[in-house]
């Protein structure tokens, strides 16, 4: 079985409607689970090939006949700070909530990062935020790869991926139109207080 392991607001929706289309675009089968709205189980009840999870509770084995793909965000700050705006729902929460945010889940984060973000395990492919929006056609190729390596890659498919408009969810089960843009870019001195004051110290 093949997962998106992602710790929550690192592109997970945008980059499995990009991974939807390329595999489709090949002529494979894609099917996927929600989980936390789907089945809860692994693996899927439903059959699919693909399955979101954030693994908050460590409940995901890594087993060598699976394939992961894990997403996130080096950056504590950067990670931690866009889960607080969705977390409570405001576009720009109070300071002193997002500090508090940041100091109650930066545990959970380490866990994350040291499960899933080393180099050590080949059937797991680590991806960050940042740097795949810096380049995204040619990482959703790595992607691609990664999960079909015996596939020879169609470039009519890569070649139209940057300008498509995706349906994306926005993490309240609605769909909304996305382009690949760049990332939000946190105001410097904004950053810095939420360092500080968090004592989560930037990769």
């Amino acid at each position: 079985m093949n997962f998106i392991i992602s710790y929550p607001r690192s592109g997970q929706h945008l980059i499995t409607s990009l991974l939807e289309y390329a595999v489709t675009g090949h002529g494979v089968e894609y099917s996927y689970c929600e989980f936390y709205s789907c089945c809860k189980s692994i693996p899927c009840k439903k059959g699919s090939l693909f399955m979101k999870n954030h693994d908050a509770t460590q409940e995901v084995s890594i087993i060598p006949e699976n394939k992961y793909l894990v997403l996130y965000r080096k950056d504590p700050i950067l990670q931690l700070e866009a889960y607080a705006r969705y977390i409570l729902k405001e576009k720009k929460p109070r300071l002193e909530e997002t500090i508090q945010f940041i100091r109650n889940q930066r545990p959970k984060y380490d866990r994350f990062v040291q499960k899933w973000c080393h180099d050590s395990m080949p059937n797991v492919l680590v991806l960050d935020y940042y740097e795949f929006l810096a380049s995204p056609v040619d990482n959703m190729k790595t992607i691609f790869h990664h999960f079909y390596p015996t596939i020879q890659s169609k470039p009519e498919v890569w070649d139209t991926m940057q300008s498509q408009t995706f349906m994306v969810d926005d993490g309240r089960r609605n769909k909304v139109p996305r382009l690949i843009e760049p990332p939000r870019i946190m105001n410097p001195e904004y950053y810095q207080r939420l360092q500080d004051e968090s004592k989560c110290k930037g990769s």
